[in-house]
């Protein structure tokens, strides 16, 4: 797909899928936006080594999210 068509139908997809996990009660609104905020943050980062470091500590977040809310987040042990 072109370019700009497939980021296009990237970010409608995972809108969609968002919002359906949401509703059927898979994942929480906060997760969610954790989940947006470290995927656009993981483009921020050109060097390989630390983008690998970024990507275990966003699944410690997520995992925290995930298990115990909000709280989880701000209690993380770093």
């Amino acid at each position: 797909m072109p370019r700009k068509t497939g980021q296009t139908l990237g970010v409608i997809g995972g809108i969609v899928i968002g919002q359906a996990a949401v509703e059927a009660g898979f994942a929480s609104k906060v997760l969610i936006v954790l989940v947006g905020i470290s995927a656009i943050a993981s483009f921020l980062v050109p060097n390989y080594l630390v983008s690998k470091a970024n990507t275990i500590i966003q699944f410690i977040f997520l995992f925290l999210a995930a298990f115990l809310g909000i709280l989880g987040i701000a209690c993380l042990p770093i």
